[in-house]
């Protein structure tokens, strides 16, 4: 409807209650008169309200034809065009709504957290201990063997077993000497020591190093030993069915701090109850070239 139209509406409908109020008085009529009073009453009020809508209708029309002006403007430019605009913008233009490629990083954050899992917040630790430069992870996982651990070490110079039990306790050795094959011992290693991560006791992560007496270090079993894979005397056995044993006797061959023992790593060590394996990690540390 058109604003002339609608204003003429307006206008019939003031003249048409005008009229009916000089030929029905609303005080004294009937019950019909009163209610052809009550409809024009309600017909008015309709085109009150239709009035006052338009008013609004209308200002929402102008803002968004002002508000469209700038896209009608971007529409007319040709495709092409504007692609040809975008591809030539120097590189030294790029505005605040437009990415120059991918974010950086956060400092803190660096490949450990995509490649150690779990170890991740104890590889300083590891790293002072070590006192190498970086490490990379061999083996990650369970279902071991001792023909498996084999070719996965062999060729290993500085290797690092880490151990988590179903109950989240970390703990593990460092070996700087390897066996040149299976079934003998390592009875010398400067560098070797064991050491614990997160244990029942809330002992903070630290190392053990070997006592003087203590010369078998690491031993690897054979292809054909079905049961056994990797034994670090005095400390910790790791089994073919991701099982892992501890000693009682870890004081007796290694410089106990802590005074926990063979209980320090996981708690109460009992033969009859053995701890399974979540994961064992195997890493091998280097200097960086």
């Amino acid at each position: 409807m058109s604003c002339s139209s609608f204003q003429l509406l307006c206008e019939h409908t003031q003249i048409l209650q005008q009229n009916v109020l000089k030929v029905i008085n609303p005080n004294k009529c009937s019950p019909t008169e009163a209610i052809q009073l009550e409809i024009i009453s309600l017909i008015s009020s309709i085109v009150d309200y239709l009035n006052n809508q338009k008013q609004t209708i209308e200002e929402i029309i102008k803002k968004v034809c002002e508000c469209s002006q700038p896209l009608n403007e971007t529409i007319n430019v040709d495709p092409c065009q504007e692609l040809c605009l975008i591809i030539e913008k120097p590189k030294d233009r790029i505005s605040e709504f437009e990415l120059p490629g991918p974010l950086p990083l956060p400092k803190e954050f660096n490949k450990l957290n995509d490649d150690f899992g779990e170890i991740t917040p104890y590889y300083s630790h590891l790293k002072e201990w070590c006192r190498k430069s970086e490490a990379h992870i061999i083996f990650e996982g369970k279902d071991l063997t001792s023909k498996t651990f084999w070719q996965l070490t062999k060729n290993l110079n500085n290797m690092m077993v880490v151990i988590q039990t179903e109950d989240n306790y970390m703990f593990g050795s460092y070996h700087s000497v390897l066996p040149k094959s299976q079934d003998v011992w390592i009875q010398d290693d400067p560098n070797h020591f064991v050491f614990t991560l997160i244990n029942p006791n809330h002992v903070k992560p630290c190392r053990f190093d070997p006592l003087p007496t203590n010369n078998n270090l690491l031993f690897i079993y054979g292809d054909n030993d079905t049961d056994n894979v990797v034994w670090v005397n005095y400390c910790y056995w790791i089994t073919c069915d991701n099982v892992i044993y501890l000693w009682h006797h870890f004081p007796e061959y290694y410089i106990d701090t802590t005074g926990f023992g063979g209980d320090l790593f996981v708690g109460c060590v009992d033969w009859d109850n053995p701890n399974e394996i979540k994961k064992v990690y195997v890493l091998e540390w280097v200097e960086k070239k």
